[in-house]
């Protein structure tokens, strides 16, 4: 009977050990997760930042496009109000041309038509 008191109390305290290394390893473990969890809770914000950081960046990069297409429209429409300009300039310029031709013209005849008179007085004269 003392044997066998012996070998529960061995094995009951086999068992206490045993109860107190797996609460040992599930101490550790759960510290492990602990650790991890924090460690993944460190990777979301640094993330989450970058992320935030990176959308500010693109709405800003928006902006300046938006303000580039802007320039660009309002350079655009400049360009065609000078087009414009110019080729009415052009048109002023071509109207001017054949005006002074015609005035040319005229005058070449003018002075044809003198030219014939003064022959005709002249010889009328002799």
């Amino acid at each position: 009977m003392n044997q066998d008191m012996n070998d529960m109390r061995r094995e009951r305290d086999t068992l206490k050990l045993e109860k107190n290394e797996n609460f040992l390893q599930y101490q550790k473990e759960l510290e492990d997760l602990k650790n991890r969890n924090r460690e993944l809770q460190t990777e979301a914000d640094r993330i989450d930042f970058k992320s935030k950081s990176l959308v500010e960046e693109n709405m800003k990069m928006q902006l300046k496009m938006e303000k580039k297409s802007n320039e660009v429209h309002q350079a655009s429409t400049e360009k065609v109000q000078l087009e414009n300009i110019v080729k009415s300039k052009d048109q002023m310029i071509d109207t001017l041309n054949r005006q002074i031709n015609q005035l040319r013209e005229d005058l070449k005849s003018k002075d044809l038509e003198q030219e014939t008179m003064l022959r005709r007085k002249h010889e009328e004269d002799r």
